[in-house]
Formats: C-alpha cells, sequence, structure tokens
C-alpha cells in the first residue's frame, strides 16, 4: 500500500507516520528518502536503534545535527531532548530546509533551533553542488560526478561549528554530521565543540574527502584529539575500531567510490 501511495498519488511528497517514535515525516515523493519509509518504516535503522539504546525520551541535554536534511535525526534527537534539552539542526540547502521546518512543525516540536547555513573550517561562502532529484541527501560541497558544477548550484553561508555554538555551554550529548565529503572541513572549524561532546555519530567517505582536497588523516586525528573512541555499529551492537583498522583505512581505501561508513564515538566506553 505504501509502494502504490508513493507511485500513485497526485501528490509530490509521500507522508507517513512511524508508530514507534511517534513521528511523522514528509519527503519529496520517489527518492529514495520515501523508498526507505515506505518500505522499512524508517531510515537509517541501524543509526536509530542504537541511539534508542544510548539515549531515553525528555533525557533532556543538547544535541546537534549538521546535515539535517529532512529531519529525521532532529525529529529523534527532539525526542530525547525533550522539554528540558534543545536540538540545534543544521542544514543549508533550500529544499531540504523546508522540508526539515515541516517537519519539525507538524510533530509540534518546540525545541529545535534550525541554522539556515553549512559548516566549515572558516567562515565564507561555497557552491553548494546539487546530487540528482532521486537523492537530495547527497549534495555536497565538494564536485563530484554525480554533483558536478551546474547553473543550479546554491552559494551558501558556510560558519565554523565552534562559532555557531559559541553562545551555548555544558556538554553536547550527541553531535550527528553526514555532509557528504566535507567532514575534515567542518571537523576543523568544531575543535572546541568535540571537546564538549559525549558522543559522535558521522559519516565516513574517503573517495569524497579526498576529491575535496581534505586528508583523510585529520578526519580521525580530529576526532582521537578531542578524546572520543571511535566505533562501528554491526547488528545493533557497537564494535571499537582498533588502531590497524583506522591504517588499513588510510592507506588501503575501498574500491567502491561511494563506499561510506558510519562511525559513532563516545568519550566514554560503551558496553
Amino acid at each position: 500500500m505504501h509502494w502504490a501511495d508513493i507511485q500513485f498519488n497526485n501528490s509530490r511528497e509521500f507522508t507517513t507516520r512511524i508508530p514507534a517514535l511517534d513521528l511523522v515525516y514528509t519527503v519529496p515523493k520517489n527518492t529514495i528518502f520515501s523508498w526507505h519509509l515506505a518500505k522499512y518504516g524508517s531510515f537509517e535503522a541501524e543509526n536509530t536503534n542504537i541511539l534508542l539504546d544510548i539515549f531515553g525520551e525528555n533525557s533532556g541535554g543538547m544535541y546537534v545535527d549538521v546535515g539535517a536534511n529532512f529531519g529525521w535525526y532532529t525529529c529523534l534527537l527532539s525526542k530525547f531532548a525533550g522539554s528540558a534539552g534543545q536540538v540545534f539542526s543544521v542544514e543549508p540547502d533550500s529544499s531540504n530546509l523546508e522540508l526539515l521546518r515541516q517537519n519539525v512543525a507538524q510533530n509540534s516540536l518546540t525545541n529545535v533551533t534550525i541554522l539556515p547555513c553549512a559548516v566549515s573550517k572558516e567562515d565564507g561562502f561555497l557552491q553548494l553542488h546539487k546530487a540528482p532529484p532521486t537523492n537530495p541527501g547527497m549534495h555536497s560541497f565538494v564536485a563530484q560526478s554525480h554533483t558536478p558544477e551546474r547553473s543550479g548550484d546554491q552559494r551558501i553561508e558556510m560558519k565554523t561549528l565552534d562559532g555557531l555554538l559559541s553562545q551555548t555551554s555544558g556538554a553536547i550529548n550527541l553531535l550527528k554530521m553526514d555532509i557528504e565529503g566535507f567532514e575534515v572541513n567542518a571537523l576543523l572549524g568544531a575543535r572546541a565543540t568535540l571537546q564538549r561532546c559525549k558522543h559522535l555519530l558521522i559519516e565516513y567517505s574517503p573517495r569524497f574527502l579526498k576529491a575535496g582536497n581534505q586528508d583523510v588523516a585529520d578526519f580521525f586525528s580530529s576526532i582521537r584529539d578531542a578524546g572520543l573512541k571511535i566505533h562501528t555499529p554491526q547488528q545493533g551492537k557497537l564494535l571499537p575500531v582498533e588502531e590497524s583498522e583506522i591504517s588499513a583505512l588510510l592507506t588501503g581505501g575501498e574500491s567502491d567510490y561511494y563506499w561510506q561508513r558510519d562511525f559513532i564515538c563516545s568519550r566514554e566506553p560503551i558496553e
């Protein structure tokens, strides 16, 4: 029925309720987002389940979502933060921002602050290169085969994450970062922020990073210098990433250009 809704309704959008989270999401029809939500009733289920195990609803505290897109994590983190907590949601793309605001509003989430910009190692402006419309989560500041420079690219204001959060204080329960190969630049502008993080969920895309003239070694050193231990989600558990594995990732790489991997990092050991 959900597949039929996506294919044959007259709307350009697909809306669904996720009962387990008590959240409603609206996404563009005929995209990877609508396909996942319709088929699986979730998005990035493994990461989501692990975060549900780590954080409790209404546990308070601060959460930061960098590369918020349509707001899957922003809305989830809002549930964790509750009335006593706060979520800062960073998203630069105008179409994704519209969906993000819509999803925050239709779930009546009052603890979310949306920041319509991007993050980097210094303030300035850059062109955001648009991905194909079937996957608006792959817009990137790195020009690649799926994001070539086009006339429709957006000029986006860049801020350091340290600057964006300079008026806040205290620990950050979770920083989530997924910005399609621009992570190293963002991490270099977030040294103070990383020191405040209890947990970090971040995507590692080595070929994308290299395409943007970033040093993949800085990806791991930025995390470890902040005192965070790197884990990888696997079958519902978090497994420590050993130094030998990191060395292999730095020197070997992956044959698939689009290979990506998520890491969940923590200041304390995770059982």
